[in-house]
């Protein structure tokens, strides 16, 4: 096969704010130049689609400046790919700012036991958000990639088409751990690692809460930035009977050695796709505890627990039975198949069935497709008590604002799986 000509575009504040989908556009870069194609990342606009033989874009969340890029990409003749990263807004982004108001609430509150910290969440469908806006995107585009099939039906229901999407499971970083591992300097040897900018759709105050009268030491590596002040101080304040230490990113060999010391890793969030710290932790050997929704069990299958973002019990429950039983010998070998050397060959193989045709997909009539895994079959795990439930140009102001109503919005269930 020829070597192909890839132009890989992604947001423009994805070097300055990076976020999964920068790590997922750098690791496709790499491991596709490794395989002999010649790949151009332009994440600003200036390069010219003429000169390639494929555009391969990013990130469902930002649907204006994606149709920008595909429209570019479609005026002069060259086929688009999108590596969709779609989060399902109305399955959890009211509930999760409605939670999150409230935490703030009960820290400002000085967490007093008559602050309302229980209330319940009703949900109201006249105020559901709406799917980003991709249906354009959707409809012309050559191929749609998703890492899961939990994303891909989610792409089903929100646009009514699943027959142009292929499921190329993400890989992730496999890296070896320093000699020392640096939470060891904050006093502690044994405790819960959070891993996770700090913000609501992580909800770290929720597992604050949920662990708030546990003298367990839990450990956030989060970084020095937020898209969430407010909701970033509240979890900072937060007063618990045991000790809650905050670290700056780490690079990469500690933080291996941070997911290699943790008793447990638990990243408790309303949504993730599939949440790839949860599988470099599993990959240390950690523990781990995931939000049951979105793709982490396209991944991790019954080897690792789940917890309803929504309950404080079920989360406390998860990490307290992550925290006393003994790491999985079965998650390793179950995450061997993920790696990005996989994820870009399926995406190369993708990209030669379009360049071959060399013709732009046209629009196409919704057709429903029946869903199919390509995902590995995963071993049950049996745990005692617990219950498995069934671009034209954009300006710096127009990408200012662009990013922020995204992020201001961007907070499929997947199937229930919880504690008794």
């Amino acid at each position: 096969m020829q070597p192909l000509r890839i132009l890989l575009q992604n947001r423009p504040n994805a070097r300055q704010q990076p976020g999964g989908d920068t790590v997922v556009m750098d690791r496709i870069s790499s491991e596709i130049q490794r395989l002999g194609h010649a790949v151009t990342v332009d994440i600003v606009g200036s390069e010219s689609c003429g000169g390639y033989d494929i555009v391969h874009l990013f990130n469902f969340a930002t649907p204006q400046i994606l149709r920008g890029q595909a429209e570019r990409a479609q005026s002069l003749g060259v086929p688009f790919v999108v590596t969709t990263l779609f989060e399902d807004l109305p399955q959890f982004q009211s509930e999760s700012r409605w939670w999150a108001e409230r935490m703030i609430q009960y820290v400002r509150g000085g967490q007093k036991s008559d602050t309302d910290s229980h209330p319940r969440w009703y949900p109201d469908s006249s105020n559901s958000p709406a799917h980003f806006e991709n249906q354009w995107v959707v409809d012309r585009a050559a191929r749609l990639f998703a890492c899961g099939n939990s994303e891909r039906a989610g792409i089903q229901r929100a646009y009514g088409r699943s027959d142009s999407t292929s499921v190329i499971p993400f890989g992730f970083d496999r890296h070896t751990p320093a000699a020392q591992n640096p939470v060891l300097n904050q006093g502690v040897e044994r405790y819960v690692l959070c891993v996770g900018r700090l913000e609501s759709r992580k909800n770290q105050l929720m597992l604050l809460h949920a662990l708030e009268d546990l003298p367990i030491p839990v450990v956030f590596v989060a970084g020095n930035f937020s898209y969430q002040p407010e909701y970033a101080e509240a979890v900072r304040s937060f007063r618990r009977a045991g000790p809650t230490i905050f670290m700056e990113r780490l690079n990469d060999a500690e933080l291996a050695a941070a997911y290699a010391g943790a008793r447990v890793h638990v990243l408790p969030s309303w949504f993730e796709l599939p949440g790839l710290v949860t599988l470099e932790a599993a990959w240390q050997g950690c523990s781990v505890v995931a939000g049951n929704r979105g793709a982490a069990r396209d991944y991790l299958g019954s080897s690792a627990l789940y917890c309803d973002p929504s309950c404080v019990e079920s989360i406390r429950n998860g990490v307290l039975a992550a925290w006393h039983m003994p790491p999985q010998a079965t998650l390793k070998h179950q995450l061997e198949p993920f790696t990005w050397a996989s994820h870009a060959q399926a995406i190369v193989a993708e990209y030669s069935k379009i360049v071959g045709s060399r013709v732009v997909a046209p629009i196409r009539p919704a057709a429903p497709q029946q869903q199919t895994g390509v995902l590995p079959a995963l071993p049950k795990l049996q745990i005692p008590g617990l219950v498995q439930a069934p671009m034209p140009a954009v300006t710096t102001q127009e990408t200012a604002r662009t990013t922020a109503e995204i992020i201001d919005q961007a907070e499929q269930t997947a199937r229930r799986h919880e504690f008794a």
